[in-house]
């Protein structure tokens, strides 16, 4: 057992590389399409820090601009309030 150890060792560690320009290339196209920002989530002063993707970012504001959009018209999401209509 203890003779099979060190190969073993080897065998692993020889599967774990990969040749590091295809990684650095990979790395620094996830990186430049990251924004990462720190807020403050409600009811909290402790900050975190958000990723996303400048595709997510566009996304989240498009939703937003049309639920806001949907209120203003009187959409699905007037009336939810507590009247009980």
């Amino acid at each position: 057992m203890t003779r099979m150890l060190p190969a073993l060792a080897t065998l692993l560690l020889a599967a774990c590389a990969a040749d590091p320009a295809d990684q650095s290339a990979a790395t620094s196209q996830i990186a430049s399409d990251m924004v990462c920002t720190r807020e403050y989530p409600t009811g909290t002063n402790i900050p975190i820090t958000k990723c996303r993707t400048r595709e997510q970012i566009e996304t989240e504001r498009k939703v937003g601009q049309d639920a806001l959009t949907q209120a203003q018209r009187g959409g699905p999401t007037t009336g939810m309030g507590g009247s009980g209509n």
